[in-house]
């Protein structure tokens, strides 16, 4: 399974790309913030 990675900081806006991806079959990961987002890239 493919996974991607949705950082933004509008949680409602994260939400509805989380969802879309997920129903196409996709790992989803999220963070609201880019240093989340880099600490998610570099563990996962």
């Amino acid at each position: 399974m493919e996974t991607i990675l949705v950082i933004d900081d509008e949680k409602d806006l994260v939400m509805r790309i989380k969802d879309s991806f997920e129903a196409n079959g996709y790992n989803v990961l999220t963070a609201y913030n880019g240093f989340d987002g880099v600490e998610l890239s570099t563990k996962n």
